[in-house]
């Protein structure tokens, strides 16, 4: 500093611009971090998204090709299939008595269907079937939640011989939201069901 009449003093230019280079430098540090962290949320927020499209590509393939090695026949309508489906079913049917009453069934014991892997078939009853019977003795509420397993033990086309054989293997959990009837000694303790049937269904080759 250089003094001047009266006690005044006149700073030097030079530490000012001092301050100025170093807050400009600082701020220049500071957008090159925030730049190289945006690039690296970007790259992984791209390599998740790519990583989980591989894998349902990669799923999608696999349903597709084990659906290509069974017979392509129409879903029945009432009964489960022995194909391998990878779809949501929602069923409702009306059966009416010897009396003239129809009961109702809203659901029909169908839900998701998935294919997790080569030769299995997963089906959850979610909802459980919901069941109307127009009678005022009997009450109204939701069946037994259950769930089926297929295996598909062999299964060839159209063009190599047409036929297929599963394996199902059905459990019934009891979580009726109502009682059906009345309730007993023997009905108050309700135990899972588990079911096993197999299947072989061929279809001869139109000519």
């Amino acid at each position: 500093m250089s003094a001047l009449p009266g006690n005044l003093c006149l700073r030097s230019p030079v530490q000012p611009l001092r301050i100025v280079t170093l807050l400009v430098l600082s701020f220049v540090f500071l957008g090159n971090i925030a730049t190289a962290q945006t690039a690296s949320n970007a790259a992984s927020t791209n390599t998740a998204a790519n990583s989980s499209d591989g894998f349902f590509e990669k799923w999608f393939d696999m349903v597709s090709a084990t659906q290509a090695e069974q017979p392509h026949w129409i879903t029945p309508l009432a009964t489960t299939t022995p194909r391998l489906e990878q779809e949501f079913r929602y069923d409702i049917f009306w059966q009416t008595n010897s009396a003239g009453v129809s009961a109702e069934n809203y659901g029909g014991a169908k839900g998701l269907e998935i294919i997790p892997a080569r030769h299995f078939e997963v089906i959850l009853v979610a909802p459980p079937a919901y069941l109307v019977h127009n009678n005022p003795a009997v009450k109204d509420g939701f069946g037994d939640w259950s769930f089926l397993v297929k295996y598909r033990i062999l299964a060839s086309n159209e063009e190599a011989g047409n036929y297929i054989l599963t394996v199902f293997f059905q459990t019934t959990f009891p979580t009726v939201s109502t009682r059906m009837e009345q309730p007993t000694r023997s009905s108050r303790l309700r135990l899972p069901t588990v079911r096993a049937l197999a299947t072989l269904t061929c279809r001869a080759l139109s000519a």
